[in-house]
């Protein structure tokens, strides 16, 4: 029964990483790069200026339209906002490992059914505490 199971999840895996996967190529080539980009694109001229309204509105007033590629990913490299994001990204991804890992290193010393998740508990129990100040 368990081997059958984990054909059912081994399959239901791979429907779901292919369907993202899918809909992400669909996105590259349905989504325009910027409102104005395009002859083919699905946007009527108004909803065209208005992204265009929206997005500068977002930037302060101020529209990138010479910016190339190279440039801006220089600007990304450079800019201490996207490190710091990156490691608040890194730090909340190994954070959420723990829940995932965390009864099986318990129960490795040989602690029953009972005491692990008792055990596990205790780091849910002090970040709520933590978490309310």
């Amino acid at each position: 029964m368990a081997s059958i199971t984990g054909i059912y999840i081994r399959w239901l895996y791979i429907i779901e990483g292919a369907t993202t996967t899918l809909i992400g190529i669909m996105a590259f080539f349905v989504l325009p790069d910027f409102p104005r980009s395009g002859e083919k694109s699905w946007l009527t001229e108004q909803e065209r200026r208005y992204a265009e309204f929206r997005l500068t509105i977002s930037v302060n007033n101020q529209v990138d339209e010479l910016g190339t590629v190279k440039e801006t990913l220089k600007d990304a490299v450079t800019d201490p906002k996207v490190w710091a994001l990156f490691l608040v990204n890194v730090c909340f991804l190994s954070s959420q490992t723990w829940t995932s890992f965390s009864p099986s290193i318990v129960k490795t010393p040989g602690y029953g059914t009972v005491a692990t998740p008792l055990l596990t508990s205790l780091v849910y129990v002090f970040g709520g505490i933590l978490s309310d100040r």
